[in-house]
């Protein structure tokens, strides 16, 4: 995120031809890969923000309401199944980005790099969420209007604990990544492939089964396993990410239409990261005509504030129209699109009037 999913994407030259003939598999351009990434993480930023729009328990719609309300209980209870792609999408391509790139002789500079474009803009965050918080629940006007567990206080050490224990909720990714970047050359030496044997391959199966089958009782950071997915891809087989061929699109095509006619019945972790994968390659219909907006480039931004402005909407909705079944459907599906409003419009005012604030809370270098 930020500029691990925005950029940092200078790869090796491919092939292009504009063919797609059954059977052969040819290169995409750089160009498309790029637009592929800002699309893929721009899609899965929007899916966040549905999953944050949940409202179901403060409407008190439950399994067995009636009507309007078990309408949408369901409708949001295949909202919750659908969006659970979205973080581990994130991870798969984090460590894709860092590790395509990566030579163990630059660790120092890649791991400064990461200071400016992970790191700060985390504590900056935590703090903003931090103050946010001390804010709504010590006005009372405000805080009847809420639900939370207490009064936020301030003090150093309050603050300190913002930015780990008690970090705002949506910032648990960022502080999983950086505990991943921090592990960066034990995971370059055990996910690297030698003397053309998959070595990493088998401690990326082996870090699913300790995370997701729990063979062994050590916990790990939530996401570990499915970052280790992209990293191998990074290290040993970026080229793959390139290739492109109409069976391919064709086989993501069905497998989503078979989760899709199942009720997404069946799908497991293991089915999340291919279905990202599968958007992976039914992005390559459109191919060259996949344009990019200035505006899709800042999912960062978009993923680290949206809940500043989401629960504002989502609290508007709840005060104005009430607690009814048709207003929680409603807030569900149009605060997720005003708050991706609000937040292209504050996106680009930024990034022109105040370019260097803008670089800082974003981590971007350009």
């Amino acid at each position: 995120m930020g500029k691990s999913l925005d950029s940092e994407i200078l790869a090796p030259e491919v092939g292009h031809d504009k063919s797609m003939q059954l059977w052969k598999t040819t290169d995409n351009t750089e160009e498309i890969i790029r637009n592929k990434i800002t699309w893929l993480s721009f899609f899965l930023c929007c899916l966040v923000f549905f999953i944050h729009s949940n409202n179901v328990d403060t409407y008190g719609i439950k399994q067995d309401s009636v009507g309007v309300a078990n309408l949408v209980f369901w409708i949001e209870y295949y909202g919750v199944i659908i969006t659970q792609i979205a973080v581990p999408g994130f991870f798969l391509i984090s460590g894709f980005l860092f590790f395509r790139t990566f030579v163990i002789n630059k660790l120092g500079e890649k791991l400064r790099n990461r200071m400016g474009t992970i790191a700060i803009p985390y504590i900056i965050w935590c703090s903003v969420y931090y103050f946010y918080q001390i804010a709504y629940t010590n006005i009372p006007i405000i805080n009847n209007h809420i639900s939370s567990s207490g009064v936020v206080e301030f003090g150093i050490l309050e603050w300190l604990l913002s930015l780990g224990p008690n970090s705002y909720y949506t910032l648990w990714f960022l502080k999983n990544l950086i505990i991943f970047i921090a592990l960066t050359p034990v995971e370059y030496y055990l996910l690297k492939n030698y003397k053309k044997i998959p070595t990493g391959l088998v401690v990326v199966v082996l870090l699913w089964l300790v995370e997701y089958e729990k063979i062994i009782p050590i916990h790990l950071p939530s996401g570990m396993a499915i970052y280790s997915i992209g990293a191998y891809i990074g290290i040993n087989r970026k080229e793959l990410v390139y290739r492109k061929n109409i069976l391919f699109t064709v086989v993501s095509a069905i497998y989503l239409m078979v989760h899709a006619i199942t009720r997404f019945k069946y799908l497991r972790m293991l089915g999340i990261v291919a279905m990202v994968l599968a958007i992976w390659f039914l992005l390559d219909v459109i191919g060259e005509n996949l344009k990019v907006r200035s505006w899709m480039k800042y999912s960062f931004f978009y993923y680290v504030s949206h809940d500043l402005v989401l629960q504002v909407i989502k609290k508007l909705f709840y005060v104005l129209g009430g607690c009814k079944p048709a207003v929680a459907g409603i807030s569900y599906f149009f605060s997720p699109i005003l708050t991706m409003t609000v937040l292209i419009i504050v996106a680009c005012s930024m990034s022109r009037r105040v370019p260097k604030i803008w670089k800082v809370i974003t981590g971007r270098s350009a």
